[in-house]
C-alpha cells in the first residue's frame, strides 16, 4: 500500500501533469525526497487533501476566508515548501471544500448576481492561495538554482549552506510580497457581496504576516540542508533517481501555456490581472485602465508593439532572478509610496493600483522574453 501511494504521488500523478503543465508536474514530484520516511511520502499528500477539504467548515476561526487563520496559512507555507504535493493537495482540498460549503448569502438575499459576486471574490482568494501553496516554492527554487556558486570555496558544505540560504531568502522574500499584496487583494471576498473586510481577515496577514515570512525562510533553508545531508547522500538516493527516471520515462512534457498563441496568453493576462487587482478599484473605470495597461504591457513584452533593446535584454538576463525580483520590489515600493503621498490618494486604493501597474511594468522590463535577444 505504501509503495503504491509513493508511486502515485511521485511518478504517476506528476507524469500525468507533465502532459499539460510541467511546472505542476514538478510541484507534484517535489515530495519524492521524503521517501526517506515512506509513511510520510505516502500519506502526507492525502492528509493534506483532507485538511484542505475540511478546513472551510471545521477550522477554528475560519468563517469567510483562509486569511482569518494564521495557523492555517502557516500549515500551507510549511507544508508546501516541505513537500510540493502537500501544497497542491492543501490548495485542491480547500477549493473543493469552499465551493461545496455553499453560498454565504441568506435565502432572502440570494440572486444570480449575488452568487456571481460571491464566487468571483472566492476565485480571487483561490488564485492568491495557489500562489502561496504552489508558485512561491517553485519560483524560489528556480531563483536559488540560477545563482552561480562557482566563486565560493569548493567545499561542498559551504556551497550547500549558500544554496540553503538563497532558497530561504527567496521563499521569505516572495512570502513577504504575498503578504503585502494579499492585505488589499483579498478585499473582494467581502466588498463584492456588499460587506467590509473584517479585522480577523486582514490582521493575520498585515500584523503577524512576518511569522509567515520567518517560517517560509526557515523551513526552506532547513529543507535544503536535510534533503542534501541526510537524503541525497544516503542509500535512498538510488530510489530517488529511479522515481525520477520512471516519471520521465515517456518524455511527455508539454506546456499548455507555451502551446497557447501569444494573443491568447495576452488575453488571459488581461483578464487575470484586473481580477486580482479588483480590491484596489474605486470605480469601473479603474478596471478598464488596468485591463488596457495589462494588454499593452503584454503586447510590448511579446514584441507585438515595440521591442526591448537587445542590449538591455542581454544585460537583464545576466542578473540573477532573485536580484531582479528584489530590484522590482524596491522600485515598486518607491513608486507606490510616491503616489500614496500625492494628491492621487484621496482616501482610496487607486495609488496602490497604479503602483501595482508600475511594478508589473518593472517586472516585465527586468524579465524580458528571450526572443528580444534576436
Amino acid at each position: 500500500m505504501v509503495g503504491s501511494l509513493i508511486e502515485f504521488w511521485s511518478v504517476r500523478l506528476p507524469r500525468w501533469a507533465d502532459r499539460w503543465s510541467p511546472r505542476l508536474g514538478d510541484a507534484l514530484a517535489d515530495g519524492a525526497w521524503t521517501v526517506q520516511w515512506p509513511a510520510l511520502a505516502a500519506y502526507a499528500p492525502a492528509a493534506a487533501l483532507g485538511v484542505g477539504f475540511l478546513s472551510p467548515v471545521l477550522w477554528p476561526g475560519m468563517r469567510h476566508v483562509y486569511t482569518e487563520s494564521l495557523l492555517f496559512m502557516l500549515v500551507v507555507v510549511i507544508g508546501a515548501i516541505g513537500s510540493g504535493p502537500v501544497g497542491v493537495m492543501l490548495l485542491s482540498g480547500y477549493v473543493i471544500g469552499r465551493l461545496l460549503v455553499g453560498s454565504r448569502l441568506s435565502a432572502s438575499s440570494w440572486d444570480f448576481d449575488g452568487l456571481v459576486r460571491e464566487r468571483g471574490g472566492e476565485l480571487i482568494s483561490f488564485v492568491l492561495l495557489a500562489i502561496l501553496a504552489v508558485v512561491i516554492p517553485l519560483v524560489a527554487q528556480r531563483m536559488a538554482r540560477q545563482i552561480p556558486l562557482d566563486r565560493l570555496p569548493p567545499d561542498p558544505n559551504i556551497r550547500l549552506a549558500a544554496h540553503a540560504a538563497l532558497y530561504g531568502i527567496g521563499c521569505g522574500l516572495l512570502t513577504y510580497l504575498w503578504c503585502q499584496g494579499t492585505v488589499v487583494l483579498i478585499r473582494p471576498v467581502f466588498t463584492w457581496v456588499h460587506s467590509q473586510p473584517t479585522v480577523e481577515a486582514i490582521s493575520p496577514v498585515q500584523v503577524t504576516g512576518r511569522l509567515l515570512v520567518i517560517a517560509a525562510a526557515g523551513v526552506a533553508a532547513a529543507r535544503v540542508l536535510v534533503e542534501n545531508l541526510h537524503v541525497r547522500r544516503g542509500p535512498v538516493l538510488a530510489t530517488l533517481v529511479d522515481l525520477e527516471r520512471r516519471r520521465r520515462a515517456d518524455g511527455q512534457r508539454h506546456s499548455l501555456w507555451r502551446r497557447t498563441p501569444i494573443a491568447a496568453r495576452i488575453a488571459l493576462a488581461t483578464a487575470l490581472v484586473p481580477l486580482l487587482l479588483a480590491g484596489t478599484y474605486t470605480g469601473w473605470i479603474d478596471a478598464v485602465v488596468v485591463a488596457a495597461a495589462t494588454a499593452a504591457l503584454g503586447a510590448w513584452r511579446a514584441g507585438l508593439i515595440g521591442r526591448m533593446p537587445a542590449a538591455w535584454s542581454r544585460l537583464a538576463l545576466k542578473i540573477p532572478a532573485l536580484v531582479r525580483v528584489m530590484g522590482a520590489f524596491v522600485i515598486g515600493q518607491i513608486l507606490a509610496n510616491v503616489m500614496i503621498g500625492s494628491w492621487l490618494a484621496r482616501d482610496s486604493f487607486r495609488p496602490v493600483m497604479l503602483g501595482a501597474l508600475l511594478t508589473l511594468a518593472t517586472f516585465y522590463a527586468l524579465f524580458p522574453q528571450r526572443r528580444d535577444l534576436a
